[in-house]
């Protein structure tokens, strides 16, 4: 039986980013002694239910609190007055009124509370600052992903900065899974854009699509390669068709081989609305692929020489003309060399050895 028990809340509908984030760290923080439930008020995807009861955990499921608050209330309390293995609470979060779904344990004393900032921006901004005060007083320990996660869920209340790591070896580029996913969806002498991310508004896949167009107008030689999955899908896949570009463009739901798909691209393209510290940026950059990014996404993203910033205001015409000027052809053993260059500097180890102090000294504090 595992004494050193965590509940995890801020599980999202789709596998993202954050899920990603959660399933790799929780995996290496069991082997060392942790073990993890999980709470929601998510109807979470399939592929994030597999991933995570592989590690033997729980996931419980409360209502949400904007949608019942009544039901919400009671649910969250009974479910609290059920569980009383845990001493810890880590909660992941892209906006500040996830608090709530701690509520019932604010101020008890043997209970610690861990937030963890994961988004630099978001709807309901005055919201946001009236429940970040909230989040100031009430939790044991501030985490984000990057200095703009911090200002956004924390002001300029100290946090400590936990950069997402990655397996870097896992993502290092392979040619011959190159050549085989090429003959798989037929491309043949193709410059291949990816993009990795959940069809929602912050991903921008819309003006994906615009770049895409309008890079094809330069350089017929392109192919567009989409994974995810998401409440926009259908829109974007009818703006595809709209637009004629269907035979140019690959999309498919997330892969649990995600890491031959990096393998496949030449450019990796990220012109979000907001983002945290997005994981998909460092695990392009392991697989030595070429990335452009919206400037609305932290610098220190910037871990290789193979990132871009592009203005978020420029046009689609000139992102497209900017991506093929400054694209260049990387040879094998120049893609292969950045793996160890992640590793270095942003493995997946280093997230979990910080994760694990913040953990030890949360133990101390019960």
């Amino acid at each position: 039986m595992c004494n050193r028990k965590i509940l995890v809340i801020g599980l999202g509908k789709e596998f993202g980013g954050v899920e990603v984030f959660i399933a790799k760290t929780c995996r290496e923080l069991i082997k060392r002694g942790y073990c993890f439930d999980f709470l929601t008020y998510n109807d979470i995807s399939n592929i994030t239910k597999t991933r995570l009861e592989c590690l033997g955990g729980r996931i419980y499921k409360v209502e949400r609190y904007s949608a019942n608050p009544l039901r919400f209330v009671k649910e969250i309390t009974d479910f609290y007055q059920n569980h009383k293995e845990y001493s810890i609470i880590h909660c992941h979060a892209s906006h500040a009124s996830m608090i709530v779904y701690t509520f019932p344990i604010w101020f008890k004393k043997n209970i610690k509370i861990i937030f963890h900032s994961h988004n630099s921006s978001g709807n309901h901004k005055l919201f946001q600052r009236g429940m970040s005060i909230l989040v100031n007083r009430i939790v044991d320990k501030r985490l984000a992903c990057s200095s703009k996660a911090s200002k956004w869920m924390y002001g300029n209340n100290k946090s400590i900065i936990i950069y997402n790591g990655v397996e870097a070896l896992r993502f290092a580029y392979n040619e011959v899974v190159r050549s085989n996913l090429f003959y798989k969806y037929q491309i043949d002498q193709k410059i291949v854009i990816g993009h990795i991310g959940r069809f929602e508004e912050q991903k921008n896949h819309k003006f994906i699509v615009e770049i895409f167009e309008e890079a094809l107008k330069r350089n017929r030689h392109l192919v567009l390669l989409l994974i995810g999955d998401g409440k926009l899908k259908n829109k974007i896949v009818e703006l595809i068709s709209e637009k004629k570009l269907q035979n140019n463009i690959i999309i498919l739901p997330f892969q649990d081989n995600i890491q031959d798909y990096y393998s496949m691209m030449d450019i990796f393209l990220l012109p979000s609305l907001f983002e945290g510290f997005p994981i998909v940026g460092v695990e392009a950059q392991a697989a030595g692929v070429q990335c452009y990014f919206s400037d609305n996404i932290t610098k220190e993203i910037a871990i290789t020489d193979l990132t871009h910033f592009v203005d978020a205001k420029k046009s689609a015409a000139e992102w497209a003309e900017y991506i093929l000027q400054t694209f260049k052809t990387l040879s094998i053993s120049e893609r292969k060399s950045y793996a160890d260059t992640i590793r270095r500097s942003a493995d997946i180890d280093n997230t979990v050895e910080t994760i694990q102090q913040v953990y030890i000294e949360m133990e101390k504090l019960v």
